[in-house]
């Protein structure tokens, strides 16, 4: 398989084509069908009423990551003030 390019079609200077890499096939798709695909993916991000560069799932899955990373540090800070706490704890 090759790679597809330009996922969606923009008004001219505008588009950013992206390429996308078949690493394994394991569907069997057709280099048309994988483009179809792509193509229909572009329109389904939620948060644009245009297509974009980057299909759904790939903005879905950093939006996920940025969250789960913003979780791990809060939940980190508060670990470390709560040992922070016992050391310094008060006395009645």
């Amino acid at each position: 398989m090759g790679k597809i390019s330009k996922s969606f079609s923009a008004h001219a200077g505008t588009s950013r084509p992206t390429d996308y890499h078949v690493l394994h096939n394991e569907i069997g798709f057709s280099a048309n069908d994988l483009h179809e695909l792509v193509h229909f993916l572009s329109y389904v991000y939620r948060r644009s009423t245009t297509a974009v560069s980057v299909v759904a799932p790939i903005c879905y899955a950093r939006l996920a990551a940025a969250q789960m990373s913003q979780f791990i540090k809060f939940n980190e800070m508060s670990n470390t003030s709560s040992s922070h706490d016992g050391e310094h704890g008060e006395h009645l």
